[in-house]
């Protein structure tokens, strides 16, 4: 049996008996490698901190090159910026991770910078390939994604389905849309566009209040403009279900009716952990930063002063597993996480 098998196996078996202290390895990494990028987009946080900051944040190599340890464990890894395809070293990074063909690879990504050369390479590992587009019209998509051409994407986009036809490839399409007030009202063009260009997956997020208050629809919202996303998401979902689509969201917080609160545990009902994160994945932040997913607001460690594998069981690690297992998870976890733990099954699989 292989490393893999058998950390996987392990892991599953420790989070069975609820262990604190782990022996086998993280199964996934979310890797944020820079804040530098080629847009500065109105929503994004890195936009804003680049302004504030007047600096780039990037993981220096020596340091990130720590996950090459975890490589025959992983089943998936998260690569996000900025823009990844501005760092020089990305590319030893993904072939690193191609040379274990189970790893998932998710690019998360404006495609703007993905030639004929990372095309060919692309289509032929497996790989997530996730555009981020918000706009699928010219005028609003480069109103949002500032220094962007819209044509410059559907060329992206026509490059990489190019290959993939080329090389018969199982590569995996996502596009995702920040939804926000300059596009909301546009959401029902997506499924149309997606179906054209061959995404398999539509995903939805919310904005961030505190990165474009002026496009926040969510903090103080118009409870028309919530109906009317909420129609919204119900008609896409029925027109992605009829084209093959998987469509998904993280907005069930914003649209419920019971939204800003959390339902009380029944104590009658054992407590059965929710998120099964802390046993499974680690999220690095461009500044080293280490936090168990980008939405948990304690950070746990950072891999420029200690090693990843340190990390993986401190005491940091621990006091979120015990929390997630005693159900205090209020001062660790997001709040956008157990609101959405109550409307959808959000946790689960994470």
């Amino acid at each position: 049996m292989d490393d893999y098998t058998l950390n996987k196996e392990l892991s599953e078996q420790e989070i069975k008996e609820q262990r604190i202290i782990l022996k086998s390895k993280p199964r996934k990494l979310a890797v944020i490698l820079t804040s530098k990028c080629n847009l500065r987009c109105v929503m994004c946080p890195m936009t804003h901190f680049r302004k504030a900051h007047k600096t780039d944040n990037t993981i220096p190599f020596e340091a990130i090159k720590q996950i090459y340890n975890f490589l025959p464990y992983l089943e998936w890894i998260d690569w996000q910026g900025g823009e990844v395809f501005v760092i020089d070293y990305f590319k030893e990074l993904f072939l690193k991770a191609a040379a274990y063909p189970r790893i998932t690879q998710d690019i998360i990504t404006n495609g703007l910078l993905i030639d004929e050369e990372w095309a060919e390479i692309i289509v032929q590992n497996n790989v997530l390939l996730t555009y981020s587009i918000d706009s699928i019209r010219k005028e609003t998509y480069e109103q949002i994604r500032r220094g962007a051409r819209f044509e410059e994407l559907i060329k992206s986009i026509e490059i990489i389905n190019k290959y993939k036809e080329r090389y018969n490839s199982k590569i995996r399409l996502l596009l995702n849309a920040v939804v926000m007030k300059c596009n909301y009202q546009e959401l029902y063009l997506f499924p149309e566009f997606c179906r054209k260009y061959g995404f398999a997956h539509l995903r939805f997020d919310y904005l961030r209040h505190e990165v474009a208050t002026d496009e926040d629809l969510f903090t103080n919202p118009e409870m028309s403009i919530i109906a009317e996303i909420k129609d919204a998401c119900a008609e896409i979902g029925l027109k992605c279900r009829d084209f093959g689509i998987y469509f998904t969201h993280s907005l069930h917080s914003f649209l419920s009716p019971h939204r800003g609160s959390v339902k009380p545990q029944d104590d009658s009902v054992p407590f059965i952990p929710p998120c099964k994160s802390p046993w499974r994945k680690l999220t690095i932040e461009d500044s080293g930063g280490v936090r168990v997913d980008c939405k948990c607001p304690r950070i746990v460690g950072n891999i420029i002063e200690t090693p990843l594998e340190e990390i993986w069981n401190s005491e940091a690690m621990q006091e979120y597993r015990s929390a997630i297992l005693t159900g205090q998870m209020q001062n660790l976890c997001s709040t956008i996480c157990l609101n959405n733990a109550v409307e959808s099954n959000f946790f689960e699989g994470i």
